[in-house]
């Protein structure tokens, strides 16, 4: 039996839900061009006057991964565990009950090829429940397996002792306990051509002592080796987690920070999609080098590159941005002002052989990229472009005119819509992260645990920072800053005085928009669309199985009322917009389809299903019309 239902072009696909995703990242998958980073030009206009100066003349550089690998790069994971999670709830499973799920699934889609680390802690490492690195193949999966089942609630957060010691003490000769930072991924004395990425999930404010500012962490230098080191990817779980820590540590290593308030079984779909994108690197140690022309006097001025490192020569004739990691089919984008002086020479900079209609070409831009070996990230060695292997290349031209009429055509012309949308992006990200810093990381989030009342409205502040944005930016060309109204007033209502914990979606949209990667931000049907892969949407969906087998193995055990179908849920989720139309073939059948799936998971879980399915099937239909598209067509439709 099978549903179907109608896309776009005509295209009939299977709705079920994984046959239609594995559909997509085969389609996807073999798509894909030459497996090279590619990097890529757009100027805000492509002329100025020749007898024009611009001093911050926006270039938006693009870097995108390859869609798909020969074959998966194997990865070691050090998943760091909360220990103090309540063991029961009045309510249904407890918070200790929905971390082993969710850690279960991660045993399960990890490949025979990884390995795995469990570090379970409270106040200290708790060395019962933790592990060494565990290669998955074999008995490895099994004894992860009981080691997550063992996990026992108690004591109270302290991140300091898991990050600095990172595993079970072990004695050195000299008697000491070691204390050096993840020792687990740093020995590792054989198969180092493997990516290490940490897992942090905490439901408890931290009880470290410290300060979590960029300041007090110097002052660690273990700490802040590990952090340079390693992505830390935490998860925030339930209303009781530290937000601020668990951001800085993610901000401070180039990882990512989730949360999980709402449905708490969403944990494990917040686990997916960070993994899904793990078990995908298709580059490391990516280097962007940017070089200005040589003759014409062009200058780099500065990078907005977000989270990412970018540094620029002392003479600002070129520059560097570093991606340590990226995943397949990912895209980020980076904003670059460049210095343009006039030109007052005929050969000055002009490439006479790109001459026409009386307007000469610039050369302004070289982008050539990069990436180091697998061997060299995990070994931390720092590469020259000259040590990597060639990837990507791109050069910036833009027109001169040097006649009157042409120059002002020139002037009126409208301003590229992708650059002036990213331009306005990094400044809201700015915007943003200087409220985070003048305002939520001055709070003190244990002082709000016993119901403290604030006495300044921060919701009211990030609001009123919002309108006076909008306002500076309503007359700019291309701009529709209505798309992110949504995601600020969310920022701002988790703001509100009984809002737990404070300021967590404020943080997870900031890593977001600053790694250009998918987080949860309180369920994980919260994501920025944008960042999210055909490879996270995939293991997303098998999230959403994994969770439905659970509740049919509950159901079999002995269900109740509460587990029969919800009345009317397919004619409900149409009205909402997650279902797409039956085809009319096969009517009858899909509908009992339908209705075999209601009764063995929640309308919700169908919901989220049906909405990350369609999602997909669009971009698949959009595929197969367009097999040449790039997401550079795309891109003001995810704005």
């Amino acid at each position: 039996m099978a549903l179907r239902v109608a896309a776009a072009g005509g295209v009939s696909l299977p709705a079920c839900l994984t046959c239609s995703l594995l559909l997509l990242a085969l389609v996807m998958g073999t798509a894909a061009g030459g497996e090279i980073v590619k990097v890529s030009t757009t100027p805000v206009f492509p002329a100025i006057p020749r007898d024009q100066q611009r001093d911050d003349f926006e270039v938006l550089v693009r870097v995108e991964a390859p869609a798909a690998a020969k074959r998966s790069a194997p990865i070691d994971l050090v998943a760091v565990l909360d220990h103090e999670c309540p063991a029961v709830s009045p309510e249904g499973p407890s918070r200790l009950d929905l971390l082993k799920k969710a850690m279960k699934f991660i045993v399960k889609k990890l490949d025979d090829g990884d390995r795995l680390a469990i570090v379970a802690f409270n106040d200290q490492v708790v060395q019962e429940h933790s592990t060494d690195l565990l290669r998955i193949s074999g008995d490895g999966r099994s004894h992860a397996r009981r080691k997550v089942d063992g996990l026992k609630a108690g004591g109270r957060t302290a991140f300091l002792p898991a990050l600095e010691q990172g595993k079970p003490f072990r004695r050195i000769p000299s008697g000491k306990p070691e204390n050096f930072p993840f020792p687990i991924l740093d020995e590792r004395s054989a198969d180092l051509n493997r990516v290490g990425f940490v897992l942090l999930l905490s439901d408890g404010i931290d009880n470290s002592g410290i300060k979590w500012s960029r300041e007090a962490i110097v002052r660690k230098s273990l700490l802040s080796a590990m952090l340079s080191k390693y992505p830390v990817h935490t998860f925030g779980f339930s209303e009781s987690h530290d937000p601020k820590a668990l951001h800085f540590i993610a901000q401070e290593s180039r990882g990512t920070y989730s949360f999980v308030k709402e449905h708490l079984d969403s944990i494990t779909g917040a686990f997916a999609v960070c993994l899904g994108g793990l078990k995908t690197v298709v580059a490391v140690n990516t280097r962007v080098k940017l070089t200005a022309a040589e003759h014409g006097g062009v200058q780099i001025r500065s990078i907005k590159s977000g989270g990412y490192m970018s540094s620029i020569s002392r003479d600002r004739t070129s520059s560097e941005i570093v991606l340590d990691v990226l995943y397949a089919s990912e895209v980020k984008d980076f904003i670059v002002y460049l210095h343009v002086p006039p030109v007052d020479g005929a050969s000055c900079g002009f490439d006479h052989h790109r001459r026409h209609h009386h307007h000469h070409e610039q050369h302004l831009l070289t982008l050539d990229a990069g990436y180091g070996s697998y061997y060299r990230y995990a070994t931390g060695v720092k590469n020259s472009m000259s040590s990597v292997e060639a990837s990507g290349h791109d050069v910036l031209y833009i027109q001169r005119p040097e006649v009157v009429s042409d120059a002002a055509a020139a002037q009126r012309q409208a301003p590229s819509p992708a650059v002036v949308s990213h331009i306005v992006r990094f400044e809201l990200l700015e915007v943003v992260s200087k409220f985070i810093r003048h305002e939520l990381d001055v709070v003190d989030q244990d002082s709000l645990e016993g119901g403290a009342v604030r006495t300044v409205d921060l919701g009211r502040r990030l609001e009123i920072t919002w309108e006076e944005f909008k306002d500076r930016h309503k007359f700019w060309s291309g701009v529709d800053l209505g798309v992110l109204d949504s995601a600020m007033s969310a920022m701002a209502s988790g703001l509100g005085d009984r809002a737990r914990p404070l300021g967590a979606y404020v943080y997870s949209w900031v890593s977001s928009y600053q790694m250009q990667r998918a987080t949860t931000m309180g369920s994980a049907d919260r994501i920025v669309a944008e960042f999210i892969t055909a490879d996270m949407q995939v293991m997303l969906a098998e999230a959403l199985e994994f969770h439905h087998e659970s509740v049919v193995v509950k159901n079999a055990a002995g269900g109740d009322a509460a587990d029969r179908p919800a009345a009317g849920a397919v004619e409900q989720a149409e009205e909402l917009g997650v279902v797409a139309p039956l085809a009319a073939d096969g009517d009858a059948e899909a509908a009992d389809h339908l209705t075999a799936v209601v009764q063995e998971a929640s309308l919700e879980v169908i919901n989220r299903a049906m909405h990350h399915d369609m999602y997909l099937v669009r971009i698949y239909t959009y595929a197969q019309i367009n097999p040449s598209g790039s997401r550079n067509n795309k891109l003001n439709k995810h704005q």
